[in-house]
């Protein structure tokens, strides 16, 4: 499933509980992703929506698309295949990695959030918790052999992509993911509510 495309909400037959998350959290740092296919100076183009920064400058307005994407891909790794930022002066997201570095990280900035940091595996531990919860142990144990074979990132795919899972399966494990990315977005766009608050 490629939540980088955008999000999208079905009616699934079993939701989340009020309370209930299967994602472990991880927190974000401040001062300290999507991964971009750079273009010219490292920015990453998207449709021509544009605001000012706080000196003034054009700068694009950040699209729930554009934020979720970057959330949903994020490495969260500067040292290793990099992570995705907002710059705060610049009022824009940016993606930088420690072998080229963007020179706004030398300025005021936070990292995103990431729906699945490099290496650790939060993906396949919520997919495993969504599966003991919510499907039969039959199903449990057929999705646990599959991955023995080929492993969760696989069995958390549809079958035609050579994944495990069926349509309707696919879809309430969409659905899952699509929560956490909202409310990983949502807690980005408060944090810049709260920053743009105190300039």
């Amino acid at each position: 499933m490629d939540t980088a495309g955008g999000v999208w909400v079905p009616n699934p037959p079993h939701r989340e509980g009020v309370g209930e998350t299967w994602f472990p959290h991880v927190p974000t740092a401040v001062g300290s992703g999507w991964r971009p296919h750079r273009q010219g100076d490292g920015e990453t183009r998207f449709p021509r929506m544009f605001t000012s920064d706080s000196c003034g400058r054009e700068t694009m307005t950040i699209t729930d698309r554009m934020l979720t994407g970057a959330i949903a891909n994020n490495p969260a790794n500067y040292a290793g295949d990099g992570e995705w930022r907002y710059s705060i002066p610049h009022r824009t997201l940016y993606f930088t990695r420690a072998s080229e570095p963007d020179p706004r990280d030398a300025e005021p900035y936070f990292a995103l959030p990431s729906l699945n940091p490099d290496g650790s595996q939060r993906m396949e531990h919520a997919f495993r918790q969504f599966i003991r919860r919510r499907w039969p142990p039959s199903r449990q144990r057929e999705l646990e052999r599959f991955a023995e074979k080929r492993g969760w990132h696989l069995a958390m795919e549809l079958k035609y992509g050579g994944g495990a899972l069926e349509d309707h399966e696919a879809e309430e494990w969409q659905y899952v993911v699509n929560r956490e990315l909202q409310r990983l977005a949502a807690q980005v766009r408060a944090k810049i509510a709260e920053i743009e608050g105190e300039a």
